[in-house]
């Protein structure tokens, strides 16, 4: 049966997402072959799992479908995970000088762009998400202590293995809209390495930020003193994530008017910050810890306003340490109101205060690398002459057509497998060929009019298809066309041993633009007809 869920992360309608990664641990488009997974059997088949997800009121902005997959996908395999993932839900979490707890870790992850939408909303990123998670998870059930702290991420687990693990637990078959087996997930399956922050420090900027905003405070501070302040907060080995030019110029200002507050700004850009749990689903922190988070939330994109309260709450939070350097709370007191208005001061100021963020992912690399090439009947199936296309589209067309009827012949090892037709798909091969559910055989087709070998050529989305999918894949080459009498010659993983050269050119397009005023003057040409 179904189950009956009711927490708000299963009632967003992106359930199926969640599903697809947990039952073949890609996201839906990025397979092969049949790629719609049968949602109502994936619910049954993790019934238990759900329930018990459900019964933790899974809190919706730390359960996106990358999280929220792990979560069905390691709890099938180790119910104790749900402790894992009532701690994330919660943020039971803990971090201390020697890191962090594995969900804090995962929390932290999630947060650094949690809500940055275009990032957010990106399947790759989801899955990202979904592997640094299985990561934690696994190494959480490994070490079995919440004593263990992590500084950096554990080895990704091979989740496709995983995912064979459980289908077996359940005692479920691979099928064409169910599980599917590590042979075919496993060629599709590429690590995500999360995305970067970097702001670019310009010491002349922070220098002025800090002077400037040092007026807001309407109290005077010696220019030696701040200028000294500058050069220690840019002297430091910062992480450039937190490098925002707010922050350093508020730890500026701040150093210049307690000195002692060194040993603040010392643990905030050492990335030093302390979280532990307390009874509101928001962890406590130290004025490090809280720094840190304030900083992370300012990295996101919004507007130059963020960056503006980001410096008064580094003056809050100075002012908060030195009268308790013990303190621990859930957030920064609110910036005093006494204080100049900082915009008109920093208004003058050219600073980036938005840092660049890269996100490079192995999956946009593929897809980038066909996509600039419009493909048809002519694209890859070239004859000996590159300077006529008419040839190449009825050779291409003709070799294809003739592959399908005597693929048999061809590959007579296969005759039994089924032939499937991915000729307009765009995905770096013609054919695919499926053996059993284990084994498929991804083919591309060329055309040669005359009895030579080539040369042929082949784009780099073929090629790429070629180096990942390895000895499943399959070079046909077939000759002889213009006799009537073909000859296909095979060649298995041309990616892996052939040593093609690689050509690139620049296509120029040609437009024309017709402005306002020559329409204008075509209109009235017309009613004067």
């Amino acid at each position: 049966m179904n189950p009956n869920l009711n927490c708000k992360v299963y009632a967003l309608g992106q359930f199926e997402k969640h599903l697809d990664l947990a039952v073949r641990g890609l996201p839906r488009t990025y397979l092969s072959l049949q790629q719609r997974l049968d949602y109502s059997l994936a619910k049954k088949v993790y019934a238990n799992t759900l329930t018990a997800l459900d019964r933790l009121d899974l809190e919706p902005n730390y359960f996106s479908s990358g999280i929220g997959g792990a979560a069905i996908l390691s709890t099938a395999l180790h119910p104790e995970m749900i402790e894992f993932w009532r701690a994330l839900s919660y943020r039971n979490v803990y971090r201390d000088k020697r890191g962090y707890c594995a969900p804090g870790y995962l929390c932290q992850l999630i947060e650094a762009h949690q809500t940055n939408g275009e990032i957010r909303r990106s399947p790759d990123y989801q899955l990202c998400l979904f592997q640094s998670a299985m990561a934690l998870a696994m190494a959480w059930i490994q070490h079995q202590s919440s004593e263990t702290r992590y500084l950096a991420l554990p080895p990704i687990p091979d989740v496709p293995r995983l995912i064979a693990e459980v289908c077996g637990k359940l005692e479920k078959r691979n099928s064409p809209d169910g599980f599917r087996s590590p042979g075919l997930i496993q060629p599709h399956w590429k690590i995500v390495p999360p995305p970067t922050v970097h702001h670019t420090i310009d010491p002349d900027t922070i220098r002025a930020l800090a002077i400037q905003g040092a007026k807001v405070l309407k109290e005077d501070i010696a220019e030696a003193t701040l200028n000294e302040s500058v050069n220690w907060v840019l002297d430091r080995d910062h992480d450039m994530a937190l490098a925002h030019p707010a922050a350093l110029a508020g730890a500026a200002v701040c150093i210049a008017r307690h000195q002692d507050s060194r040993r603040l700004w010392s643990e905030v850009f050492g990335d030093v910050g302390c979280w532990r749990p307390c009874k509101k689903r928001v962890p406590e922190a130290n004025v490090a810890g809280l720094i840190l988070g304030s900083i992370n939330e300012a990295n996101q994109p919004k507007n130059k306003e963020v960056a503006r309260r980001l410096f008064k709450r580094m003056l809050a939070a100075n002012e908060l340490w030195i009268k308790d350097p013990t303190a621990w709370r859930t957030s920064l007191p609110r910036p005093k109101r006494n204080t100049a208005p900082l915009k008109p001061l920093w208004d003058g100021i050219s600073v980036a205060f938005t840092p660049k963020i890269e996100f490079k992912s192995p999956y946009a690399d593929a897809r980038n690398g066909g996509s600039n090439k419009k493909r048809n009947a002519s694209n890859g199936k070239r004859k000996k002459n590159p300077d006529a296309p008419g040839n190449r589209q009825k050779t291409g067309r003709a070799a294809e057509e003739w592959f399908m009827e005597h693929y048999h012949e061809v590959f007579p090892e296969f005759a039994n497998g089924e032939l499937l037709d991915h000729r307009l798909e765009f995905t770096g091969y013609d054919y695919l060929l499926v053996v059993s559910p284990e084994l498929e055989i991804y083919i591309d087709v060329k055309g040669v009019l005359d009895d030579s070998l080539g040369p042929i050529i082949v784009d780099d989305c073929q090629w790429q298809r070629a180096l990942s999918a390895g000895s499943n894949y399959y070079l046909v080459v077939v000759s002889g066309l213009e006799s009537g009498k073909p000859v296909a010659r095979t060649y298995g993983n041309p990616g892996g041993r052939a040593r093609p050269v690689r050509q690139e050119r620049q296509v120029t397009v040609i437009s024309w633009t017709l402005d306002e005023e020559e329409l204008k003057r075509l209109q009235e040409g017309s009613e004067e007809e």
